[in-house]
């Protein structure tokens, strides 16, 4: 299974990152997070060189790159 997790940095959505990867590690997750307030990039440092964990710096609200990022995720080929 496949899951877009987004504000993936702060305290929620990391430990449903760590949680779930531990959990279900053949799934893969992409983390969406545009490092605002809450933001911690130490939340994922267990699963960083995790080959299901990919990470992206963007916002919500940049529709084009999210339209982009959900069809590049189809095959979530390459980490970026």
């Amino acid at each position: 299974m496949k899951f877009l997790v987004c504000g993936g940095l702060g305290f929620i959505g990391s430990a449903f990152i760590r949680n779930h990867l531990e959990n279900h590690p053949e799934d893969k997750i992409i983390n969406l997070d545009n490092f605002s307030i809450g933001a911690n990039e130490k939340n994922v440092t267990n699963v960083k060189k995790n080959q299901n964990y990919s990470f992206i710096k963007e916002s919500i609200t940049n529709l084009k790159k999210i339209s982009q990022i959900s069809r590049k995720s189809m095959t979530f080929k390459e980490k970026q």
